[in-house]
């Protein structure tokens, strides 16, 4: 064989080695700093919770959060260490921008009144409404805590091949001025409450399942 076929040889063999290469060399769903991290495995109820139920709740189980967006949307992701799916009564919710005027301290704030920016996915119990999983989003500084423009959308939830999913709820960013390009969400929190706190029947009463320390600034792009 010639020079030539000899380098004509080694290129097409490595296209051929590129285009065969394993399912498991992939691009991660999950990117490399997310604008969370949790410790899996401590979905207990503890975390500003009612009631102390030390039960392991891996829909709730928070182990990874953050943001992406492109020009007409933004997206939350929540990596958790089950699928979550209705009759779990789970509700995932990143929230950012502390709210300047709330002066409670950290262990008050269960409510998106103690940051601007609310952004959450729900499944709720079998038989309630609506009887599906949605997506909600709120400004609190801008319509107040329980006013504005609720949307509710369908959340996908994506299973991985390790048994934990990785559950995103996607917005229209004509939602809230703070979601405009180069506007920076900060102080953002993933936490997972009882979708049905509110609900008497519901046991245990824990409205916080998993709560994550305040993680890294998302800047809208």
């Amino acid at each position: 064989m010639t020079r030539v076929g000899t380098v004509v040889g080694t290129v097409i063999g490595a296209m051929l080695l590129t285009l065969i290469a394993p399912a498991g060399a992939e691009r991660s769903p999950i990117p490399p700093r997310p604008n969370i991290t949790d410790i899996a495995g401590d979905a207990n109820g503890i975390h500003y919770s009612d009631v102390a139920t030390p039960v392991q709740i891996p829909e709730a189980d928070i182990i990874e959060a953050w943001f992406t967006n492109d020009h007409k949307t933004i997206t939350a992701h929540w990596h958790v260490s089950a699928a979550p799916e209705m009759g779990d009564s789970v509700q995932l919710v990143m929230d950012g921008n502390p709210d300047p005027n709330d002066d409670a301290t950290e262990v008050q704030r269960v409510s998106s009144k103690s940051r601007c920016l609310f952004f959450s996915v729900v499944f709720r119990t079998v038989g309630t409404v609506p009887d599906k999983p949605y997506t909600a989003f709120i400004d609190g500084c801008l319509y107040g805590e329980l006013g504005g423009p609720w949307f509710m959308g369908k959340p996908t939830v994506t299973q991985l091949g390790d048994g934990t999913a990785i559950v995103s709820g996607t917005f229209s960013r004509t939602l809230s001025p703070a979601l405009k390009t180069k506007r920076v969400i900060t102080g953002i929190r993933a936490r997972s409450w009882n979708a049905d706190w509110l609900n008497e029947q519901s046991r245990p009463m824990i409205r916080t399942l998993d709560a994550a320390p305040p993680g890294r600034d998302y800047k809208v792009r």
